[in-house]
């Protein structure tokens, strides 16, 4: 079957099953009372399907009786799945929550088993993969790229005057690039930050640019696009004398 990493199919009025990938109106689909807007990946029949496998796998959520329950001692513990007790080495450990896991290794087998032959499990489990083969190196990356980005701002800043234009503010940490006509929003929403200081760097000055402080670059997106600095707020109402 081929990989698939997004569902491109989905439209207003069908959904895509990521089990069978077949197309279904949203009826075919389970909803939940507390969320009704959404909807499982997968259709009714595929539900029904995994439930029925999941419970000849685990007998002990078919409705079977369940023994009383068992008081975990220093060396045996139950599972809760096929309630059997066994020795605490028969169960994994788990890093994350700092304990013991409630089910044994050979029900956990049998769980993970069935749950490969799924075309979604098979896909996490080969981005779980990629994680940890190349997480290192991408961590490694993500902070090279950081450092760069750093760097680029304060020549930017640098090559545009190093100072704010409206106010005497000169300290590097509290200056900005302001665009001049707006649009700095959409600017850098359209890049990524590293590549949006990149080219900045990169590029011969404009005149759609300058420096400003955050706190002139703010009081002007709140003033109607000119700094109070320059439309005389403080100067000529006496509240601010």
């Amino acid at each position: 079957m081929a990989r698939r990493t997004k569902w491109v199919r989905d439209t207003d009025t069908l959904r895509e099953c990521s089990a069978c990938h077949e197309l279904k109106p949203f009826d075919g689909f389970y909803t939940y009372k507390t969320r009704p807007r959404w909807r499982p990946r997968r259709c009714i029949p595929c539900v029904n399907k995994q439930n029925a496998d999941y419970l000849k796998i685990c007998p002990s959520r078919s409705g079977i009786l369940k023994p009383p329950r068992y008081i975990d001692t220093e060396t045996t513990r139950q599972c809760s799945l096929c309630y059997e007790v066994k020795p605490r080495s028969e169960f994994c450990f788990l890093k994350d929550k700092g304990r013991l896991n409630r089910r044994c290794k050979f029900c956990e087998r049998k769980i993970d088993k069935h749950y490969r032959q799924f075309e979604d499990y098979k896909e996490k489990a080969r981005k779980r993969a990629m994680i940890r083969q190349k997480g290192p190196k991408v961590r490694e990356y993500q902070l090279r790229v950081a450092r760069q980005a750093k760097q680029d701002r304060i020549t930017v800043i640098i090559k545009y005057g190093g100072k704010c234009a409206c106010c005497p503010e000169d300290d590097l940490p509290f200056l900005c690039i302001d665009h001049i006509n707006g649009g700095g929003s959409r600017e850098r929403k359209s890049q990524s930050s590293h590549k949006y200081w990149r080219n900045l760097a990169a590029n011969p000055i404009s005149d759609r640019y300058q420096v400003l402080c955050h706190n002139c670059n703010m009081a002007k997106q709140f003033n109607g696009g000119i700094c109070p600095h320059k439309s005389g707020l403080f100067r000529d109402n006496p509240a601010y004398a």
